[in-house]
């Protein structure tokens, strides 16, 4: 019942401060108890021996022996003079290295496989409640309790008998509120410890009260999952892609307009591919490259939903550039521009409309100015330029790299016509980039839009390669029936 009340206290003691309390060392203490049982058995033999063999015949050798120890002696005062030996003080121990780990507010603990302490700091003595050298603990006894402390403290003892390093976080239980520790274990090893008196296969236990540090973490991780039910419950959509068109991360918000489930989202379970149009995928791609450098740029899209519906939406898409123009992670903005309660302001819905059907036009639209440089397009140009045109590159390349050289002067001269102001230009005929044989009427018209400066002209782009495929066939067959 005493120990039990003692273990009580210890466990539930209040931390003392490590000044007000002496370590425990009992890693110099006096030599060897065998030693000191063969020098009592060589005295006693040699008095038994001198007893046998008579006073006169035993002269000689008891003054013979009585030389040898003081011969000892003499060498003896002369070594402790000289520093040599040392009575074991324990005020003599206290050198810098001992100070320093006794003035420690971690505690420190050195014992054998046996479970015998060798050294205790003053922060250990306080941390488990022990008063003297009487009562001192190892951790083994100190710390075990709860399961899942007992089972930490087993992991930490194999590893001190198999000289590993190892290390545990448990929550050991209180009376008032629990404490998270740290412990660790390791080998004592280094130069000049196997001369150590007293010291056979010693591990150096730590003991780190790291409550704090769990609160700490606790208050940010619960501050983190406030901010994430934050934007998760927004108003307005939100996702995260990678460079590879890999969704990361999207909000309630979003998953709940497009009837997506968020436990797809992440580990390459939704991708952009599935929330737009291929098209409208390759818009994404066009926004010019900035090395080292933040791009932010608008787009009035329709997103997929799961049952193939269209949902109108203007994304905000803000994409990061490295130092040498490769496109990074990506955040994303979603604005639902469909909500039925939004429907009374006629300017808004207007401009939704004409977004969709921008959007979804069959035909390449796409603004230029006077030389031909992309501005604004819908998603079936880009995919069109981004089949003949790197992605890295599409934002920055003239609307004339996407025909071929015997192509591009009279796309030139239509561009610049329209730039000058003339209507009713003829369509122009030009074969595309690339390998196949690919072929679109270009149609150009002026534009006069005072509030974009740099838009010269509307270039609209039909393929025609099937037809022209569809003519040549035709034409063979007329030459066949022929």
């Amino acid at each position: 019942m005493a120990l039990a009340e003692k273990n009580a206290r210890a466990e539930h003691a209040p931390p003392a401060i490590a000044g007000s309390r002496r370590s425990v060392d009992r890693s110099e203490q006096s030599g060897s108890t065998t030693m000191v049982l063969v020098v009592a058995v060589v005295l006693v033999g040699a008095a038994l021996f001198f007893l046998m063999i008579g006073r006169d015949n035993a002269y000689p050798y008891v003054i013979g022996l009585l030389a040898l120890l003081a011969v000892c002696g003499v060498f003896s005062l002369f070594a402790y003079a000289a520093g040599i030996l040392r009575f074991a003080t324990e005020d003599g121990r206290n050198d810098f290295t001992k100070a320093m780990v006794d003035s420690a507010g971690d505690a420190v603990v050195v014992s054998e496989p046996s479970g015998r302490v060798l050294y205790a700091n003053p922060a250990y003595l306080a941390m488990t409640g022990a008063t003297g050298d009487e009562d001192v603990r190892s951790v083994e006894r100190a710390f075990t309790g709860a399961p899942e402390v007992s089972e930490a403290i087993y992991r930490l003892s194999q590893a001190a008998r198999e000289g590993r390093r190892h290390q545990e976080e448990v929550r050991r239980p209180g009376a008032e509120d629990a404490r998270w520790l740290r412990l660790k274990v390791r080998p004592m090893a280094g130069e000049g410890v196997g001369r150590l008196r007293g010291v056979g296969r010693a591990s150096v236990w730590t003991v780190e009260d790291i409550t704090r540090d769990r609160q700490t973490a606790e208050t940010a991780f619960e501050t983190l999952q406030k901010a994430i039910d934050f934007l998760d419950h927004a108003p307005a959509g939100f996702f995260s892609m990678e460079p590879n068109g890999e969704i990361a991360y999207m909000n309630a918000t979003l998953a709940g307009w497009l009837d997506h489930d968020l436990t797809e989202v992440g580990s390459g379970g939704l991708a952009l591919a599935d929330i737009l149009a291929a098209d409208a995928a390759a818009l994404l791609r066009t926004i010019p490259p900035k090395p080292g450098e933040v791009t932010t740029a608008t787009f009035d899209l329709d997103l997929k939903r799961r049952g193939g519906e269209a949902l109108p939406v203007r994304l905000l898409h803000k994409i990061a550039f490295s130092a040498d123009g490769t496109p990074g992670s990506s955040r994303t903005l979603v604005i639902n521009r469909g909500r039925s309660n939004d429907t009374g302001d006629s300017l808004r819905a207007a401009e939704v409309r004409f977004a969709r059907f921008f959007n979804s036009s069959p035909l390449g639209i796409v603004t230029v100015d006077r030389d031909g440089h992309v501005g604004r397009a819908n998603p079936i140009f880009a995919r069109m330029l981004a089949d003949v045109v790197p992605a890295a590159e599409a934002g920055s390349r003239s609307m004339l790299s996407l025909v071929k050289e015997s192509s591009r002067p009279a796309l030139s001269q239509a561009i610049g016509e329209a730039a000058a102001g003339k209507g009713d230009l003829a369509a122009v005929d030009g074969a595309l980039q690339g390998d196949a044989n690919r072929f679109a009427h270009f149609f150009v018209a002026p534009v006069d839009d005072p509030e974009q400066p740099g838009e010269a002209a509307i270039v609209y782009v039909v393929e025609t390669t099937e037809l022209r495929q569809l003519q040549e066939q035709f034409a063979q067959s007329q030459k066949m029936n022929a």
